[in-house]
């Protein structure tokens, strides 16, 4: 597992404190543990299902993805462990492939992920389209501040995920992250918001150094009136590759509503 994408995924966690502030998120719902359905797939790219309050949420994975926190336990342990502390993780996908080469210990090329989070306090709290336009709105307001580099929050986000990557490696391991640039909104409708962000990501481990030049996706989803935060993860690797990205990212966050079409 490259120290870099779990770091990114560790970045991508920090913004949920602004989200806080909105209405959308104003009035504290019962927190209930994740509860996959008792149904066994019988493959592991099934959907998986999750109890959020009154209501069954699906999130099916992208398409040649699978869910790896059930799969490995050092993926779930690793973003249990650095989840932000006012979120509950709820789903982890890597492909298919990279899975399989993990699961046998064997060096593969990952480049990309995707993950889905929600916050603890609206977890079971149904969320109207009017909160979750002025949850967007907070989020256009305040994201500059927190995705400053020298800021409070972003500088405890670093910390903390020094920490769980030095945990997991069971090495210490020294990480930097550049200024992260917000390259604007790509997807706006009623219950879609989606962002694209960029970071250089810098990561040291036994004195081998990786660095990579990374596109985030960064979405708020409402489905059956729960707000989720759906992430994707890419490396960069052709100017080209962005637009192919946020394509990407739009249909998978089709896929997650069409399958909670109540």
């Amino acid at each position: 597992m490259k120290v870099f994408l779990l770091l990114t995924f560790s970045f991508m966690l920090g913004q949920q404190s602004l989200l806080a502030q909105s209405p959308a998120t104003s009035t504290p719902g019962q927190a209930q543990a994740a509860r996959p359905s008792s149904r066994q797939p019988s493959q592991p790219q099934d959907n998986r299902f999750y109890q959020l309050g009154d209501k069954t949420i699906v999130i099916p994975p992208p398409e040649g993805f699978e869910e790896a926190a059930s799969q490995l336990s050092f993926i779930k342990d690793y973003y249990t462990t650095t989840e932000a502390p006012q979120n509950d993780m709820l789903a982890v996908f890597l492909p298919t492939d990279a899975i399989e080469k993990l699961k046998r210990h064997e060096k593969n090329n990952l480049t990309g992920a995707a993950k889905v989070s929600i916050l603890k306090k609206v977890r079971g709290t149904d969320v109207s389209t009017e909160e979750f336009a002025a949850t967007v709105s907070a989020f256009e307001k305040y994201g500059g501040k927190m995705l400053d580099i020298n800021g409070p929050e972003m500088k405890a986000l670093l910390k903390r995920a020094q920490k769980g990557v030095s945990d997991i490696t069971r090495e210490e391991v020294q990480i930097d992250l550049s200024q992260p640039i917000n390259l604007g909104p790509f997807e706006r409708t009623s219950k879609v918001y989606s962002t694209m962000l960029m970071v250089r990501t810098k990561a040291e481990l036994n004195g081998n150094q990786e660095e990579h030049l990374e596109f985030i996706g960064m979405s708020l989803v409402l489905v059956k009136q729960r707000l989720l935060y759906v992430y994707t993860h890419k490396i960069f690797t052709s100017p080209d590759e962005m637009e192919g990205h946020k394509d990407f990212t739009r249909r998978w966050i089709r896929q997650i509503i069409a399958a909670n079409q109540e």
